[in-house]
This record gives structure tokens, C-alpha cells and sequence, in this order.
């Protein structure tokens, strides 16, 4: 099997309270149903959802009817009435990264337990920190990781910050697009909508982490309705991620000076 050419999913391995209270049928039905549905979540089971879930992932009939039952009573898919089944927070987790402090903290600590483990010729004793080492030395490694650690925080800084859960489940990629096109169809009736490209996409999946449909189009509307070059104007999704926190907070909407950039010139040629 070529694994760089192949489509996986997340399965996460907490034990959640949910995931515990579940049996045997319904833990293994809903493993299999990441594996079937769509990139949206989504899958289609006809007029007799049960007969055609249980052919899909091969499982009894008995099995994917009782396994059906329970994860809707729970809330974890919904099968409607034109039988589409949707699994809930799928988006969400499939698309979320892990936070980078979090990948810094693990990179660290495999530098620190190989450096632990390796002993140089010169060396008769082995600590955390060998004699051999100068004080100019130690005081240098501080230094550097008080830097890293302090460049770790202004990226997560830049961060949107996510906005208190809305209670609605989390709604598809494609509605988000369409709710999208309708807001800009409607601050815009002259522009014409273009079509989401690679970059548009990944805005799209990026904002429905941390924020629903209608906080989405909320934010994007007030965007889209500033004049043309204004500092909070905003065209498509991938703009709206950027200005998010300023959409929010809504600033003052003249762009602030740069840091580093003279706002006004003086002529100092006679101070000398």
C-alpha cells in the first residue's frame, strides 16, 4: 500500500464519558462509519438506512440497527428522513491541528532525552549538564530557549481567538460556501461571486473550527460592507480569517501606523 497516496481519518483515543457509555456494537459501528462517510461527514443510505449500513460496513443487521439507535439517541449522527446520515463534529475534528506550543513541548523533550542519553568519549561522568561545559555556554542555552519560548507565545497570539460554543451542530463545508455566497451576493449586488479556490477552501475549513455558519457570515457581512481599501474590508473567506479578531472588536477603521515606519518627516540637517 502507497500510504502517501491513500485517504485516512482522526480517531481520537480519550476515553470520553460519552464514548464509555456506549457497548461494544455501537464503539465498533461508529469507527466504521468514519471510514465510509464523505469529507463532510455525510453519507447517504437510501430508503432503508439500517439494511444499507449494515451491507456497507459489513456488520449484522441486528448489530447496525441497535448500534444506529443508540448513537442517535446520544446525539453523535442524525439520520434524516430522505436517509442522509451526518456525524456531528466531524469537520471539527478531522480538521483540527494541534497547538503548536504542544508540538514544541514534544520536540524538546525528545532533544532532552536523547541528549540524556548520550555520553561524549571526554566525558567520564554523565549529567544534564556536563562539567565540561563553560558558564558562557549555559548562560547561552538559556538564552535561547527564553527566546524560542517567547517567539512560541506571539504565535499563538495570532491565533483567532474561538468563540463560545453556539449550542447548533456544526454545520458542513458546503452550506458554509453557499450562506457565503448569498451574504456576498447581497453586500455586493453589482460584484460578481467568484468561485472558491484551494486557499478559499482551507479559510472555510479553518473558520468552522472555532466558530459556526451564521457567526461566519455575521463577521464576513460587516466586512464586506466597508468601503473598498479600508483596513476591515474584506472580499472572500481567506481575508475574513486574517481580520477576524479586529472584525469583532471593531477598531477604529483607520489601519494604525506600522511599527518601525516615520509617519511624518523633519528635517534634522540643522541639530548638528
Amino acid at each position: 500500500m502507497d500510504f502517501s497516496d491513500e485517504r485516512w481519518v482522526k480517531l481520537y483515543v480519550r476515553d470520553t464519558p460519552t464514548w464509555c457509555l456506549w457497548d461494544w456494537e455501537a464503539r465498533a459501528v461508529f469507527c466504521f462509519l468514519l471510514r465510509v462517510v464523505d469529507r463532510a461527514g455525510v453519507m447517504d443510505l437510501g430508503k432503508r438506512p439500517e439494511e444499507a449500513l449494515s451491507v456497507l460496513i459489513r456488520v449484522p443487521l441486528a448489530v447496525a440497527r441497535r448500534s444506529l439507535k443508540t448513537l442517535q439517541n446520544c446525539g453523535t449522527i442524525t439520520v434524516n428522513s430522505r436517509g442522509t446520515l451526518i456525524i456531528h463534529q466531524f469537520l471539527p475534528a478531522q480538521t483540527a491541528r494541534q497547538k503548536n506550543r504542544h508540538r514544541q513541548e514534544a520536540s524538546r523533550e525528545f532533544r532532552r532525552l536523547n541528549m540524556q542519553n548520550y555520553s561524549p568519549p571526554c566525558h567520564t561522568v554523565s549529567h544534564g549538564v556536563t562539567r565540561g561545559h563553560t558558564a558562557s555556554q549555559m548562560s547561552h542555552d538559556v538564552t535561547t530557549r527564553g527566546e524560542e519560548r517567547r517567539l512560541e507565545e506571539t504565535r499563538l497570539e495570532k491565533i483567532p481567538t474561538p468563540l463560545p460554543p453556539s449550542g447548533a451542530a456544526a454545520l458542513s463545508l458546503n452550506h458554509l460556501l453557499s450562506e457565503s455566497k448569498a451574504t456576498y451576493e447581497a453586500a455586493r449586488p453589482g460584484d460578481p461571486f467568484k468561485p472558491p479556490d484551494k486557499k478559499e477552501l482551507a479559510a472555510a475549513r479553518k473558520l468552522l473550527t472555532f466558530a459556526t455558519s451564521e457567526q461566519i457570515c455575521a463577521r464576513l457581512k460587516i466586512g464586506l460592507e466597508q468601503p473598498l481599501g479600508a483596513w476591515l474590508a474584506v472580499s472572500n473567506l481567506s481575508d475574513l480569517l486574517r481580520k477576524w479578531d479586529q472584525l469583532g472588536a471593531k477598531p477604529d477603521m483607520k489601519k494604525p501606523p506600522s511599527p518601525g515606519v516615520f509617519t511624518e518627516t523633519k528635517d534634522i540637517t540643522n541639530e548638528f
